[in-house]
């Protein structure tokens, strides 16, 4: 696809937010007329010129903006997305679980990526739709990337940025591996990520825990959340799993979505 330009790219992800019923404009953070991001307040957020960081800091900030928006309407949830066979799944799991490089992993096995960390439910239908958030992977997981990856555009982000970004990158991905704008599918598969070493194959999670995990997941707490995270209990299928090797977790996962 080759490097985005910040126009290229706000377009592209506009529509994905218009689809939601969100106003690209309404994001509060400008863009000066020297291409740098200002904050509400007009404090610089970020240099254009700042070695080549300015899309992936820029991202961060708009997407994030647009998600809070949503969080009124929708289930808004820390999760990442993908979709097989017009069903969607989701990974949750604290931060360090290793969604990122899991929900990375997936897409090289053909799964289509609905986006990460905001993930948009339909608190009524129960439906997720694709709002591309970049894949976030941390500096400890950096060796799962081989530049040029085939799904990502790989920005570094600037080292000052945040703690937690520290020796990270952004993986924006490309247009071919998200669907468009406007597209629903149905929450089939929900999969919680936890820390300790698996012993065993996935154990189901009763309907009433998953639901109040994903509620936990929300980005913000009230009716719309609660609705739509009973309703993915009731209709999916769920998974407790526990961590082991990557590809033994993608092979898991594949097991259980295709079938």
């Amino acid at each position: 696809m080759g490097m985005l330009s910040f126009a290229e790219w706000f377009e592209w992800a506009s529509a994905y937010a218009r689809a939601a019923g969100c106003d690209p404009q309404s994001c509060r953070y400008a863009i000066d007329d020297k291409g740098r991001i200002l904050s509400p307040r007009g404090r610089v957020v970020c240099e254009k010129e700042q070695n080549g960081s300015f899309l992936a800091v820029a991202e961060w900030h708009i997407v994030g903006e647009w998600a809070e928006w949503l969080a009124s309407r929708y289930l808004v949830c820390h999760s990442a997305a993908l979709e097989r066979h017009g069903g969607a799944l989701l990974l949750v799991g604290l931060p360090g679980a290793g969604k990122s490089t899991l929900a990375l992993a997936l897409t090289r096995r053909g799964y289509n990526y609905l986006g990460e960390e905001f993930n948009i439910v339909c608190p009524d239908a129960f439906e997720a739709l694709p709002f591309p958030k970049a894949l976030c992977i941390k500096d400890t997981e950096t060796a799962i990337l081989t530049p040029p990856d085939p799904h990502f555009e790989i920005i570094a982000y600037p080292p000052d940025f945040a703690p937690r970004y520290e020796g990270a990158v952004c993986c924006l991905p490309h247009k071919e591996i998200v669907p468009a704008a406007g597209k629903r599918f149905p929450v089939r598969w929900v999969f919680f990520l936890h820390d300790r070493r698996a012993t065993g194959p996935p154990i189901a999670v009763p309907r009433w825990r998953a639901a109040k995990a994903l509620y936990d997941a929300s980005w913000r707490a009230g009716d719309t959340a609660f609705r739509a995270a009973v309703g993915v209990a009731r209709q999916a299928q769920l998974w407790d799993v526990e961590r082991d090797s990557l590809d033994k977790m993608v092979d898991c996962i594949e097991g259980i979505t295709e079938h």
